[in-house]
């Protein structure tokens, strides 16, 4: 029995990967199975693509044309016989879905994207000065042109106004800079030491009472009465004022 595994052992054929071309020796049994093999798992995924692929290319298609739209376009004739009504896009399905007219029955036009040149429809209602099929297609053209720049925020957005938004107070006194101050000082008043039990009790003070100067050092955190004491209403004359030795600044 030694010797017929010898022998048997000793028969091999030179075969070669139906992929990659790489040559080695098999069993005669397996060469002679009249089909491609492949010497690794990779190899053998490789083969069944290329085979879907040729499949994919050579099956029949027929022209249609899509049930919203009118563009003709080719189908599977499988695919035809299964679906009520064929479509040349996802988006054509979706608005034949929604109810949306179909785009030959309204006055419009078929325009060029100014950065792709894909076709965009367009109806008197939708068109703009300029065409894009999407908003990456706008902000590539955008910023090629250079009308509009990453981070431009403040003084360098073309349409800065002078920081007239947060009147009275100056640019830069923002919520940035007021979750600083309650951090810094612990969500404290610095007057009175109160801490209150919602966010809105507490009020971010200039220690100048100006309405300019925006540095961290130039801030406390006060309660509401306090805030009120420093800064009395003019209308409330009643309203008590803070001590001369009250420690309302740093």
């Amino acid at each position: 029995m030694v010797r017929q595994l010898a022998v048997r052992k000793g028969i091999r054929v030179a075969v070669q990967c139906a992929v990659c071309e790489t040559t080695w020796e098999v069993f005669p049994s397996r060469a002679k199975q009249n089909r491609s093999i492949t010497c690794s798992a990779a190899c053998l995924s490789e083969k069944r693509r290329r085979i879907q692929i040729e499949r994919h290319q050579s099956a029949e298609r027929r022209i249609t044309e899509c049930a919203h739209c009118g563009a003709s376009f080719q189908r599977k004739p499988a695919q035809i016989a299964k679906y009520a009504s064929s479509y040349c896009r996802r988006q054509c399905k979706a608005d034949a879905q929604a109810g949306i007219p179909k785009p030959h029955l309204v006055n419009g036009e078929w325009l060029p994207c100014e950065w792709c040149g894909a076709q965009v429809w367009r109806t008197p209602g939708t068109r703009q000065p300029h065409t894009y099929c999407s908003r990456k297609c706008a902000n590539s053209d955008r910023e090629t042109r250079g009308k509009v720049k990453p981070n431009n925020r403040g003084p360098k957005h073309p349409y800065w106004n002078g920081g007239r938004s947060q009147a009275p107070y100056a640019w830069g006194f923002n919520a940035s800079v007021k979750q600083f101050v309650r951090q810094r000082d612990g969500h404290r008043c610095r007057h009175c030491g109160v801490k209150p039990s919602f966010s809105g009790g507490l009020a971010v003070h200039h220690i100048d009472k100006g309405k300019t100067n925006h540095h961290p050092d130039n801030l406390i955190l006060l309660c509401r009465p306090c805030h009120i004491a420093v800064h009395p209403p003019p209308q409330h004359g009643t309203a008590k004022k803070a001590p001369a030795s009250a420690p309302v600044t740093l």
